[in-house]
């Protein structure tokens, strides 16, 4: 296809010539653009295209906003407004988000006046955690033990960033069922990398699990407990927490941010990212081992061998490993368990406070 443009006043005339006859119906396409000078423009003539020497043309015309941009009808000329559904096939095919359809017979005197605004873009949320559980096991000696697994979806993010208590010592760092190495910011953040929610429309959800030490001072006879949690800086739709005393204590005057609670008010359990990762070890193992016994049968017995169970009920591969498996810290789940629950965080500080008293008996209580 050869095509020539020619300028005129008024119009520009493209001819396009063809290498070989055409003897049935042809179609072709023609792209074009118009600087506007500005993002808002009042009284805009839409470019018009029509066919010369040519009797009879039906025609449609499709007005579709592709950027945040307000397009008003201004006025009309030589066309009618029709529903959007009534053009052709190929224009309500290639259109997502049509406003304005108009039909006519002779396009040339066809004219579509119309007043584009373009207005301010907002800041959208591009990674949210739907659900954050924390679990914090305290010591008698004032060591605090967090266990923070988050259930998140990220569409643009490269980082999340959550600021730690002082005297922190992160001890694992687990996304989407793999041990990564965290790195700290000039502000003293911690920076988790996050994956992607690409795959399906409902944005798949990936899980982030952060297990860090809090060195405090210890339990006295008596006193109070002041626990401060991580700030991540993604937006939280329900916090979990579960709270773990010794149970030589009583406790009494439950306070902070986040309310106490007899039970969670539904079922929010996160899948370990421990599981996970033992999960996918012990299926890598069996891989390669019934690759094995299709060359050499009489393994069959020793490989039935390399499995054995854990304290948690899940089997692990204990011999033969393929790879290199991350180290996994086993989280305890030691004392007199507590419940708390929020709603919609956005970054802001939290803590529990209990007041606890030393029992001569050894036994707990809660007032």
């Amino acid at each position: 296809i050869f095509y020539f443009l020619f300028k005129n006043i008024n119009y520009q005339l493209l001819m396009v010539e063809l290498k070989f006859a055409v003897v049935n119906n042809y179609s072709f396409s023609v792209s074009m653009e118009l600087d506007l000078g500005d993002t808002s423009v009042r009284d805009m003539s839409l470019p018009v295209v029509w066919s010369r020497d040519v009797a009879r043309e039906k025609s449609n015309f499709l007005v579709e906003a592709l950027t945040n941009v307000e397009v008003e009808e201004k006025s009309t000329r030589g066309v009618t407004p029709i529903d959007i559904n009534e053009v052709s096939e190929f224009l309500s095919s290639s259109s997502s988000n049509a406003l304005f359809a108009y039909k006519t017979l002779f396009p040339k005197s066809a004219n579509i006046t119309v007043n584009i605004t373009k207005h301010q873009d907002t800041v959208v949320l591009v990674t949210s955690i739907d659900k954050c559980k924390f679990d914090v096991t305290v010591a008698e000696d004032g060591q605090y033990l967090h266990k923070v697994t988050m259930s998140v979806r990220n569409t643009q993010r490269q980082y999340l960033r959550t600021k730690l208590p002082k005297k922190f010592m992160l001890w694992s760092t687990v996304v989407g069922g793999h041990a990564i190495k965290p790195a700290i910011d000039a502000e003293g953040q911690v920076m988790i990398p996050l994956e992607k929610s690409h795959g399906d429309s409902k944005q798949k959800q990936f899980v982030v699990e952060l297990i860090y030490l809090i060195q405090g001072p210890p339990m006295k006879s008596n006193g109070k407990l002041n626990l401060e949690f991580a700030i991540i800086d993604i937006p939280i739709n329900i916090l979990l927490v579960t709270l773990y005393l010794p149970n030589t204590y009583s406790y009494r005057n439950f306070d902070g941010t986040v309310r106490k609670t007899q039970y969670f008010s539904s079922n929010q359990m996160i899948v370990s990212q421990a599981h996970e990762m033992k999960s996918r070890a012990l299926e890598s193992n069996l891989m390669s081992n019934c690759q094995a016994m299709q060359t050499n049968p009489m393994m069959y017995d020793s490989c039935n061998e390399e499995l054995e169970m854990d304290d948690d009920d899940v089997y692990v591969a204990s011999k033969t490993k393929v790879g290199v498996v991350p180290v996994l810290v086993e989280f305890p789940q030691v004392g007199r368990q507590f419940l708390f629950e929020k709603l919609l965080i956005n970054s802001e500080p939290q803590n529990i406070t209990v007041s606890y008293n030393r029992n001569n008996n050894g036994s707990c209580s809660v007032l």
